[in-house]
């Protein structure tokens, strides 16, 4: 699916968040990408690369893989 040069939206190892990348190299489980922006280099698993929407074709993604919702610990107080 992945090839080389494409877009996506990888998972950073170190604080668990997606940004935008670009594949630099793909093995069998994984893929090597460039991190926009930021410049950093990474291997991340190919179930941590989500494709990117364009605005032109507006279309709604469809993840086949796990997607990790956190509730915040921060309560809130009424005044």
């Amino acid at each position: 699916m992945w090839k080389v040069g494409d877009d996506c939206v990888a998972k950073y190892w170190e604080d668990g968040k997606f940004y935008n990348a670009s594949i630099t190299a793909v093995t069998d489980k994984t893929c090597v990408v460039k991190f926009k922006g930021y410049g950093n280099i990474a291997e991340v698993l190919k179930s941590d690369c989500l494709p990117v929407v364009s605005k032109e074709n507006n279309k709604k993604p469809h993840y086949t893989g796990p997607t990790e919702f956190r509730r915040s610990a921060r309560t809130y107080r009424r005044q």
